[in-house]
């Protein structure tokens, strides 16, 4: 038999999981804040859960710089002045193109738009391609390079 308790509105006793009170009509008279904000915090701790799985697993899918390396980039030199809080670059050879490297943590913090930039027509710096392939940005002089870090 369920366990009676005394409903939140005008105390008749009722089943703690009643859907309304017979004598009041409240809805879910027996439940109280305190079992809403145990739901609320079960609810939360879920999704908390869930959000961190999912960047697990985000960040197993995440490209090192050793990875174009591997697949036959040729480091010249590390650029010490990271730009957009990159975690790592690099300047070299790859595809017979000259291009720097920008690994990131995450890319939900890169400025996209700082990096289009330094590839627009006309642009101070040489280069002819940018893009980004998951936690990857690539500069380059050619347009091969940014084809060859897509297939990673």
């Amino acid at each position: 038999m369920a366990k009676l308790v005394k409903c939140k509105t005008c105390e008749y006793q009722v089943a703690r999981t009643a859907k309304s009170c017979v004598h009041c009509y409240t809805k879910n008279p027996g439940l109280t804040s305190t079992d809403h904000l145990i739901n609320i915090i079960c609810i939360s701790t879920l999704l908390i859960a869930i959000m961190l799985l999912y960047k697990i697993s985000f960040n197993e899918q995440l490209i090192q710089i050793a990875d174009v390396e591997a697949a036959g980039f040729e480091k010249q030199y590390q650029r010490h002045n990271l730009l957009q809080n990159a975690e790592n670059g690099w300047v070299g050879q790859w595809k017979n193109e000259r291009i720097e490297l920008y690994q990131f943590a995450d890319t939900t913090a890169v400025d996209l738009e700082f990096f289009s930039k330094r590839a627009a027509p006309d642009n101070l710096f040489g280069w002819n391609d940018a893009c980004i392939h998951k936690n990857i940005i690539l500069l380059s002089e050619g347009h091969h390079a940014c084809e060859k870090l897509k297939q990673l």
